[in-house]
């Protein structure tokens, strides 16, 4: 399976659910991780994507190290199994309930 594949479910999946997967990119610095994962009442993280079978390179280790010593939760995917994994994980940690429709779109979660 193509990276770009897995970037796509991965961004469907998360949008469906109410959060954003967005592109991951800083200035001046290599490696960093592809996608920064945001669910409402849950700390953001990060996604390095790889085709699947791959891994990734050195710098990238280096860089996903980096941002774990600073406790920000980084996951390697490279296939659809590992990405609805990650993604029950993390939409485990917040409790979503939607207030009356008469409301929408104000939202409450709970943690």
């Amino acid at each position: 399976m193509r990276e770009s594949e897995v970037e796509k479910y991965l961004r469907t999946t998360l949008e469906l659910t109410g959060g954003r997967c967005d592109k991951f990119t800083v200035p001046g610095r290599r490696n960093v991780p592809d996608r920064l994962c945001t669910i409402p009442g849950v700390p953001m993280f990060l996604v390095e994507v790889k085709a699947s079978g791959k891994r990734p390179n050195d710098g990238q280790w280096r860089e996903i190290y980096r941002f774990r010593s600073l406790g920000v939760h980084v996951y390697v995917v490279d296939n659809l199994l590992t990405a609805r994994e990650i993604l029950r994980r993390e939409l485990s940690k917040c409790i979503v309930r939607l207030v009356a429709f008469e409301e929408w779109p104000r939202q409450e979660w709970c943690i």
